[in-house]
């Protein structure tokens, strides 16, 4: 799955060089959750479905040559909810104070790997469907409750 992803990407950013208008487009890989399945989430405890780093903590790769500094890394904790904020931002758009969000603007950290300010608490929950990661359990994994709240 992997090197089919790569090869489409890598399709997909020498398209956009070859019509010449890869300085001028914003490319973000990313994913929703942790693993499922038989995915591992490394040294993080959790998955799919859970709120420890390993359900919730994904990688984010963006590409935007001329703009976003080739090799540069980060430690900010984002959320895809900041990328409408960042999107309208780059834009130079604006968000009607009539439609609340909740995500915040990241385009600072993205071309100046700057660190974010007043990073709001962020909350996770999920569907009554999944009850059987939010209640206490024993697992192979440890012992905790998935359900986490905190201030970044």
């Amino acid at each position: 799955m992997v090197s089919h992803i790569d090869k489409g990407v890598g399709a997909i950013l020498n398209q956009l060089k070859e019509l010449g208008i890869s300085e001028n487009t914003l490319v973000i890989f990313t994913s929703d959750n942790g693993p499922a399945y038989l995915g591992s989430p490394g040294h993080f405890k959790g998955r799919k479905t859970d709120f420890h780093e390993g359900g919730i903590r994904v990688p984010m790769i963006a590409w935007w040559p001329g703009s976003i500094k080739a090799g540069m890394e980060t430690n900010e904790i984002a959320n895809t909810i900041d990328l409408l904020p960042t999107f309208v931002s780059i834009a130079q758009g604006s968000i009607s104070s009539e439609n609340a969000i909740d995500g915040m603007d990241i385009s600072s950290v993205l071309t100046k790997n700057e660190t974010l300010q007043n990073r709001p608490t962020m909350f996770w929950e999920i569907s009554p469907k999944y009850k059987k990661n939010w209640n206490y359990r024993n697992e192979s994994r440890g012992l905790g409750w998935s359900f986490s709240c905190f201030k970044i």
